[in-house]
């Protein structure tokens, strides 16, 4: 767990920041992506920091939508 901890705090540093709930989540999401994969655990270590960033992006673009889809009914 300590690596994961290391891990998110490296993708903060980057611009990328989830509360600890989402964190965990993403953590849960990550391992279940590794083992549809077959991999081991060790994967995840791989997987995480992109889990995190599609998260926010995905989050990001569904805010602007709903921003968009918002000013079009004015």
């Amino acid at each position: 767990m300590q690596e994961y901890e290391e891990i998110r705090k490296e993708c903060e540093t980057q611009g990328s920041k989830v509360d600890d709930e989402e964190f965990e989540d993403l953590l849960s999401y990550a391992r279940r992506k590794a083992d549809v994969l077959g991999k081991g655990e060790s994967y995840i270590s791989y997987l995480l920091p992109d889990v995190i960033r599609e998260y926010l992006f995905r989050n990001t673009v569904n805010a602007i939508s709903m921003a968009i889809m918002n000013v079009a009914d004015i």
